[in-house]
């Protein structure tokens, strides 16, 4: 097995990424002002139903 090292900006990027895709399949808008929070919560939790 081989690790890859990544930097936690690397990952919270790749992560967010996902979230947003999820979101969009999903048909759920998310307003601006209020991604930060949300994506940080759901990065956190890998809970959608905070959205």
């Amino acid at each position: 097995m081989e690790f890859t090292h990544l930097l936690p900006e690397e990952i919270e990027k790749t992560s967010f990424a996902i979230i947003e895709g999820e979101l969009v399949e999903r048909g759920i808008r998310v307003e601006e002002d209020k991604k930060p929070v949300l994506y940080r919560v759901i990065h956190t939790t890998a809970d959608f139903e905070y959205a």
